[in-house]
Formats: C-alpha cells, sequence, structure tokens
C-alpha cells in the first residue's frame, strides 16, 4: 500500500495498487476483516481519483479563463508530459512532465489561438494548478483509503 502512496503522484495508478492490496488481503483472511461491501467502495473511491485526475487540468485552465480546446490542449500537454517525462528521467520526470505539459498544452493552444500572452500564461497557469489540485486530491483519496483498510484490518 505504501507502494501505492508513492507512485500517486507519478500519475501511476497508486489507488489501484492499494485496492488490489486490499482484495489481496481479502482473500488472505478468508474475508473476515471486510466484506466485498468494502472493497466495492474501495473501488469507487479508486475510481474517483482517476476521474479527478483526469479533468483536473481542464477545470483549472477553464477556470482561469482557456477557451474549451486549450481544456483538451491541457489534458494532452499533461499525458505527453508524462511520457516524455518518464522517458527522460524516470518518476521525478514523470511528475514534473506531467505538471509542465498541461501548462504547456493550455498555454500554446492559447497563444496561437489570441496570440495574446498574458492570457495564454493564465489558461496555463489554471492547467497547471488543476493538475497539482489532482495530485493532491488523489493522493488524499490513497491515504484514506490505505487509512479504513488498516482500521479493518487492525481493529
Amino acid at each position: 500500500m505504501l507502494a501505492g502512496l508513492m507512485i500517486t503522484p507519478l500519475g501511476l495508478p497508486g489507488n489501484w495498487v492499494i485496492f488490489g492490496c486490499a482484495v489481496a488481503c481479502g482473500f488472505a483472511t478468508h474475508w473476515t476483516k471486510f466484506g466485498w461491501v468494502f472493497v466495492v467502495a474501495l473501488a469507487v473511491a479508486s475510481a474517483v481519483g482517476e476521474v479527478v485526475e483526469a479533468v483536473s487540468s481542464a477545470v483549472g485552465a477553464k477556470k482561469f479563463g482557456a477557451s474549451t480546446g486549450a481544456t483538451i490542449a491541457a489534458i494532452v500537454g499533461s499525458i505527453v508530459g508524462l511520457s516524455l517525462g518518464t522517458g527522460v528521467l524516470p518518476l521525478i520526470g514523470t511528475l514534473i512532465g506531467a505538471f509542465v505539459g498541461a501548462f504547456l498544452g493550455a498555454f500554446i493552444y492559447e497563444y496561437i489561438k489570441l496570440n495574446d500572452f498574458e492570457k495564454a500564461r493564465r489558461a496555463g497557469l489554471g492547467a497547471f494548478l488543476g493538475r497539482t489540485a489532482a495530485v493532491v486530491a488523489k493522493e488524499i483519496i490513497g491515504i484514506l483509503m490505505v487509512i479504513a483498510i488498516a482500521y479493518k484490518i487492525f481493529s
């Protein structure tokens, strides 16, 4: 579960790793510590984290005045940045790439469209902040999952 918490900020599916640990624990304990309802709740929490991560850069960009195209570019930029960052410097590069990619995706799109540096910068900043919010929210979900699992196991 600790590994899941460590890989979540890198844009990797850490909450699903935590979920997998819970399922393995359920089988190992013959479901005496928790049942399928609890496991379904963990799956829902993991899915919510993924949805938050997927849309956060776009929502942040939109809140800072970006166009619909820039919000899509922020999502694409985040994915491209994450991929390129991983290739350059695994782990840290993944995290940095996702943030920089979200910023650049929204910024470049708006700058090409409007030729206005300040509006493009604001759109990029919104995408960056949205990505930051996503990482924080997803990590909080993961921490709450670990706490819930530990409580069920040790109580």
